[in-house]
């Protein structure tokens, strides 16, 4: 039996929540969209949200989820907007993101990547760091993993 301060102090941990984007399949591999760390009691109510790697994925596509073609420009745009259906999903706007990394195939698409995802953001923008020459899966020109908070469900 649990304690009055042992059952107050697990009252306070984090409860871990799955970021669904309704219409969206599941995928064939260990993945969440998003996940909540969420903290739900109390004043200092709030959600960590943290979200996966996003390349530029059609989840539209005929015959399920597909990389994108037209190059890094257009990759990004699916990966933002992927992003911000994620995001909408778990009930914050893309104010509430507080920090992205960008990883691209090739650093010299930085310039090309940059143009469309400050499309996204208004001032203050999240922090960001990225890096290229990495073997993305898929053969993907660019993925982009974003965090920041979101209210309690």
């Amino acid at each position: 039996m649990l304690s009055l301060a042992a059952a107050s102090l697990l009252s306070t941990l984090p409860s871990r929540v799955a970021v669904k984007v309704p219409g969206w399949p599941d995928l064939p591999f260990p993945f969440s969209e998003g996940i909540l760390s969420c903290f739900c009691e109390g004043s200092g109510s709030h959600c960590e949200l943290k979200i996966s790697g996003n390349q530029g994925v059609d989840f539209t596509a005929p015959g399920g989820p597909a990389l994108v073609a037209g190059g890094v420009a257009n990759e990004t745009k699916y990966a933002m907007d992927d992003i911000q259906a994620i995001v909408h999903a778990a009930g914050a706007t893309m104010n509430d993101i507080t920090a992205c990394e960008v990883w691209l195939r090739n650093i010299s698409d930085f310039s090309a990547m940059n143009d469309v995802y400050k499309t996204y953001w208004q001032s203050p923008y999240p922090t960001r760091v990225a890096a290229g020459g990495f073997d993305l899966a898929q053969g993907a020109a660019v993925e982009i993993k974003c965090e920041g908070y979101a209210p309690c469900p």
